[in-house]
């Protein structure tokens, strides 16, 4: 329940965050990168059967359904399902 909460403060801070600098930029597309991390062969840190890439993969694509819904925003993602992308790979999606 802890998590649940801690992971619904992040996901909000962060679109209003990008909520804010899109409606302050008219006319323009800003292009963000969301990263979760991890995945596939590697699963982070584990907690209580709590994996770090399953985190970091749910809180990536609940900030970036957010974020899509608002004008003016391109949302790339680096991976969408529990893939291994090599780290000199993510910089290549941008």
């Amino acid at each position: 329940m802890k998590f649940k909460f801690k992971n619904s403060i992040l996901t909000s801070i962060l679109a209003l965050f990008f909520c804010g600098l899109s409606f302050s930029q008219k006319n323009q597309t800003f292009t963000i990168i969301l990263d979760a991390g991890h995945g596939g062969k590697d699963p982070g840190n584990t907690y209580h059967g709590f994996k770090e890439k399953e985190i970091a993969l749910k809180t990536t694509l609940k900030v970036g359904k957010i974020l899509e819904k608002e004008k003016g925003l391109k949302i790339i993602y680096t991976r969408t399902s529990d893939v291994f992308i090599e780290l000199a790979k993510r910089p290549k999606v941008a």
